[in-house]
């Protein structure tokens, strides 16, 4: 017998991992993980299921835990299963420091198949033949897909790219997207990171794609690749054209980066299709946002607003810009300050509606401020002697930055900076995971 999960929106068939919607919606193929993960949650039917519960399901494994992957996968899961029919949480809850409890009402159906029908009349031969469907077998291990790396730690890395660009620029780091084994618990692995191109990979906001440059000679790629599996498409070409600083929308519906034309800044934004492997015909260009610099960086505050760094046309003051993509409206965000070369990097906490600001102040000296977008507002941080290179948001209170080849963090609260390392970090960002859940 064959299962099928059925519900008022949509019917899940296990035995070929399709999804097929009441509605025109085409059928939508799911990954073998996480359709595992979706009749675990229908098997257990309002019952609250841990994480740890989950990822032994998955890959049979009981002391290595991935947190951030069942993360991952919940994500897509509640996108297929709800967002595509605008069903926001009817089907999949979150129980605070519990776990996840599927909620929505589904019925079971089973399917008679040609080897069920073969069994009853003792015709083995037949069944052992011509099955007509397999039933799904949940794969112990699956290589690179069944990768152990916690999300969190793999997010943050991607965030980190800017800021460990100079720490690895002794070297080019290319890793094949070709089955490589499973990974570690605590192992992470970089897809591609081309470090004459700054700013170079972007995670979506789902944590299910990466956008990055390959550069070869003078042809420059931009990549969509699918996060948990190899699948990865060049969505544009550049022949002598150098890009760099891609980044999602919120949407995840849009890619933008910046495009070196004649020495000048370019911006260019694709949008992409369901699944990011394909785009449509709709792109825009938009002309003037400075003399190009590979130090330059973007960032979508909204889905109609990017932020960037310009740099001005004697390539000394920088200055940060916001553009409306609706109208294509520029407004520079901060004034330039009267003393120094500007503010030349800058990183987007859109929960908080602020900007953290690198400003060049002259005599090897670096400012840290805070911008509040709302408030129109900049408050000065900390001024330290060294040219710091890049800073990330780590919370709503601390930032990451790069002074030279160290680490550091600024307490914004506090307003004070002190080094710190990797493993530190990654402390605090799973103390912040289990806060949130």
């Amino acid at each position: 017998m064959n299962k099928l999960y059925v519900t008022e929106d949509w019917t899940f068939d296990p035995s070929t991992l399709t999804l097929k919607y009441a509605t025109a919606l085409p059928d939508e193929a799911i990954d073998p993980k996480t359709s595992l993960l979706l009749q675990f949650l229908l098997n257990n039917q309002n019952t609250v299921v841990s994480r740890e519960e989950i990822y032994n399901e998955l890959y049979g494994i009981e002391n290595a835990r991935a947190d951030g992957t069942i993360t991952a996968y919940v994500s897509k899961l509640r996108k297929l299963l709800e967002a595509k029919i605008n069903a926001k949480g009817k089907y999949i809850r979150t129980v605070p420091k519990a776990g996840y409890q599927f909620i929505g009402n589904v019925s079971v159906k089973e399917i008679r198949t040609l080897a069920d029908v073969s069994a009853t009349r003792g015709v083995d031969e037949q069944a052992d033949s011509t099955p007509y469907r397999d039933i799904l077998a949940r794969p112990k291990h699956e290589g690179a897909n069944a990768a152990r790396f916690s999300f969190k730690q793999m997010a943050f890395i991607f965030t980190l790219l800017i800021v460990l660009t100079a720490w690895l620029s002794s070297r080019y780091i290319q890793n094949s997207t070709q089955d490589r084994g499973q990974l570690g618990p605590h192992e992470w692995s970089l897809i591609h990171q081309d470090v004459t191109q700054n700013n170079s990979v972007a995670l979506s906001p789902d944590g299910l794609y990466l956008t990055f440059i390959i550069q070869s000679n003078d042809r420059y790629s931009l990549v969509i690749k699918d996060t948990f599996s190899p699948n990865q498409r060049v969505v544009y070409r550049s022949e002598n054209e150098a890009i760099s600083a891609p980044v999602f929308a919120p949407s995840g519906a849009e890619v933008a980066f910046m495009l070196n034309k004649d020495g000048q800044c370019q911006i260019k934004t694709l949008v992409l299709d369901e699944g990011g492997f394909q785009i449509t015909d709709k792109s825009k260009n938009i002309e003037g946002c400075g003399v190009w610099n590979t130090r330059l960086k973007m960032a979508y505050l909204d889905n109609n607003t990017l932020i960037y760094s310009q740099q001005d046309s004697n390539a000394k003051n920088h200055s940060i810009i916001a553009l409306d993509l609706t109208t294509n409206k520029k407004t520079q965000l901060v004034d330039t300050p009267k003393d120094g070369l500007g503010d030349y990097t800058f990183s987007v906490n859109s929960d908080t509606q602020q900007l953290a600001l690198l400003r060049e102040e002259g005599n090897e000296k670096t400012g840290v401020f805070i911008f509040n977008i709302n408030e129109n507002t900049l408050s000065h941080i900390i001024t330290v002697n060294a040219q710091l290179q890049s800073l990330e948001w780590l919370n709503n209170n601390k930032l990451i930055v790069m002074n030279g080849r160290k680490l550091e963090l600024i307490d914004i609260l506090q307003k004070d900076i002190r080094p710190t390392s990797l493993v530190k970090l990654k402390d605090e960002l799973e103390d912040e995971l289990y806060r949130s859940l």
